[in-house]
């Protein structure tokens, strides 16, 4: 058996361009179905019908990801830094409100 006939059960379910996808080293193909492997090695994210619900699964981000991008984007907020934050030049009075 192939290693494409292990992940997908046949060999027609994935695309060429899918087969070379590293991502797949990391979809195991579990007795109750795929699961997803992190980048580290360490966290397994499972089980999923299909290996396609699985890859697109691992391509979502996380809530954990998103979470910590807002309270970075607040930080800098309250910091008055980042990109959404106008700079003066410090001999330039501040604006009357």
């Amino acid at each position: 058996m192939t290693p494409r006939q292990r992940l997908t059960g046949h060999p027609a379910a994935l695309s060429a361009d899918e087969t070379s996808d590293e991502r797949l080293s990391r979809i195991p193909q579990r007795p109750d179905g795929y699961h997803w492997i992190d980048v580290e090695g360490r966290q397994e994210f499972g089980p999923f019908a299909t290996l396609e619900e699985a890859l697109a699964d691992m391509d979502e981000p996380s809530e954990a990801a998103i979470e910590q991008a807002e309270m970075v984007e607040e930080a800098e907020q309250e910091l008055e830094i980042g990109p959404d934050v106008e700079h003066r030049d410090e001999d330039e009075p501040e604006a009357a409100p």
